[in-house]
């Protein structure tokens, strides 16, 4: 498997402060010891499952960032087709001629990629913060870690994850392995009951639809279920919903394909340009989720939030878990999310004023 993540130079960096003193150490005593009281900055910690080992680092820090990255691709590799007799295996000794391999050549590949934003006006942002036009709004994280996974003597898998994460994130999804569960809820038909008509699902991975000829989407095509190298996300075909109609009664439908009674329900990954990490909460704010983590594994390896016993179930190769808090309708998820201003100079005004918006990072 081979990884790759490619950045314009000098939009990473970090530095470390180091303090010096002229003073020698000097050993303390039992009783002053007694007196101090502190967290440590780093904890390990080991748990274990029914066939693994995991040991998990933890870092006691908090970050705030932006930043950007001309295209982040992991597990560039070949492997079989989810729905093919191999069910999404690797295939290290493919040379790419062979039937039946995965259309996407990578795990992940998100191109124009970014974490936090840059205010286009002046006001409040979704963190409940005021930002001046033009100021930074972070990404925010807090408490990162690394966690091990052993099958006896073996390493099996790795993740790197957060504590908390909340903020935006950018980019145009070409494949994705992994979780970006956006939330679908809203009416099919506007009433002025808001629990009439009322679907409320999540968009996985699934199948894209058909092209026809003249180059649409065949919409009574697609829709099934996929977690490897899913470039639409969508309501996985034969979904039952239960609506509540304006006299009272109640009566159920299933999604067909990637259509729900005349409505599209399958969505390309890349036309949800900027998403929100966190967690939306039952009265409509924002708050950080714990559940944020990148992951590598040789087989499936099934991970647990260790404050909440939530498990995640990553197949093997590259594995992205974004928790999400946006919320749309199926008539707002059709129309996508347009991407948020990520950079100060504005690469792409030729494109726009050419009548091109699709790259616009401004």
């Amino acid at each position: 498997m081979v990884a790759r993540f490619r950045a314009k130079a000098g939009l990473l960096s970090a530095a470390i402060a180091l303090g010096h003193s002229a003073y020698a150490m000097e050993p303390m005593t039992d009783t002053a010891l007694s007196d101090v009281t502190g967290q440590a900055f780093v904890s390990i910690g080991n748990s274990s499952s029914e066939n693994a080992d995991f040991t998990r680092v933890d870092v006691g820090l908090n970050i705030e960032t932006q930043i950007n990255a001309d295209e982040v691709v992991l597990g560039e590799y070949y492997r079989w087709a989810e729905d093919g007799p191999n069910a999404g295996a690797p295939c290290p000794e493919c040379t790419g001629t062979e039937a039946g391999l995965e259309a996407n050549s990578a795990d992940i590949q998100i191109t124009d990629f970014a974490l936090g934003t840059i205010a286009r006006d002046a006001g409040t942002q979704f963190d409940g913060k005021f930002y001046d036009a033009g100021q930074i709004v972070p990404f925010y994280a807090e408490n990162p870690y690394l966690e091990f996974v052993k099958e006896g003597e073996n390493i099996i898998g790795a993740r790197i994850g957060f504590g908390k994460a909340m903020g935006m994130l950018s980019g145009d999804f070409k494949s994705l392995t992994g979780n970006m569960p956006i939330t679908i809820d809203g009416q099919l038909i506007s009433t002025s009951n808001p629990d009439e008509y009322r679907i409320v699902s999540q968009l996985q991975g699934v199948t894209s639809p058909n092209q026809k000829a003249d180059g649409s989407n065949d919409y009574a095509t697609g829709g099934q279920l996929k977690s490897i190298r899913a470039s639409y996300l969508g309501i996985p075909d034969g979904t039952n919903f239960k609506f509540l109609a304006p006299s009272g009664s109640t009566f159920s439908a299933e999604t067909n394909n990637c259509l729900f009674l005349g409505r599209q329900t399958c969505f390309s990954a890349d036309s949800f340009k900027s998403v929100t990490v966190g967690e939306r909460l039952e009265d409509g704010s924002l708050a950080a989720s714990e559940d944020m983590f990148l992951s590598i594994q040789t087989k499936e390896v099934t991970y647990t939030n260790p404050n909440t016993g939530k498990t995640f179930t990553a197949p093997a190769g590259f594995f992205l878990n974004l928790p999400n808090g946006d919320q749309l309708s199926l008539q707002e998820a059709a129309a996508g999310l347009s991407r948020q201003r990520t950079e100060h100079i504005d690469r792409f005004a030729a494109d726009r004023a050419g009548g091109v918006t699709g790259r616009n990072l401004f």
